[in-house]
């Protein structure tokens, strides 16, 4: 790991859209760290950043901007669980395209879709090692299954696994997430009268 050989934590992972029809923003409040109560004021320092899904894990080969950049073909038989299975490489014209930045080069993925529902079941990508004074994902990947709210459900992250080595020190670390309990926040304001003096 790059800090320390190991942590466990959990936490209460909350997402809100800052604007109508934005992107979810995750945010979290750790509540136990290797086995102890964190206090809530308390700044929990882990082996390696978290980053969840819920930010732009699947915007690197789903979003309008990136879209462009890779190539999908559907493999003849269905895999696991009798999912369509797609394999993801970066397009031959990716190179001239604006949206598609070097640090794309050599990225590979696959994308799991359940056959009845048509939503996406398990995303993964591999990144090949670049010489960078900095922290690379090598590889990710994501499990999504249904969760009802108020009668709609929503595909949402099962699991994160993410693997990664730090450029500068060649030092290694993974983390995996677990999602689970996913109930809706809700809340209210209420205004109140000015009190006088």
């Amino acid at each position: 790991m790059f800090y320390k050989p190991h942590a466990e934590a959990e936490a209460t992972v909350r997402m809100v859209r800052n604007k109508p029809g934005g992107p979810l923003v995750e945010s979290r409040q750790f509540t136990m760290l290797n086995g102890k109560p964190v206090a809530p004021d308390k700044n929990v320092v882990l082996p390696t950043n978290i980053y969840g899904d819920f930010d732009d894990h699947q915007s690197t080969f789903f979003s309008t901007q990136h879209r462009r950049c890779f190539n999908f073909t559907l493999t003849p038989q269905p895999t696991q669980g009798n999912s369509l299975e797609l394999l993801i490489a970066l397009s031959p014209d990716a190179a001239g395209l604006s949206a598609c930045s070097s640090h794309m080069e050599g990225i590979t993925g696959i994308a799991r879709v359940d056959p009845a529902t048509h939503q996406l079941t398990h995303l993964e990508w591999k990144i090949p090692q670049v010489a960078a004074p900095r922290i690379q994902v090598l590889f990710a990947s994501t499990d999504y299954a249904p969760v009802s709210f108020s009668g709609k459900t929503f595909w949402l992250p099962t699991a994160v696994v993410e693997y990664a080595i730090n450029g500068k020190t060649k030092a290694k670390g993974h983390f995996v997430v677990h999602y689970s309990d996913y109930h809706q926040f809700t809340s209210s304001i209420t205004v109140l009268p000015t009190t006088p003096n």
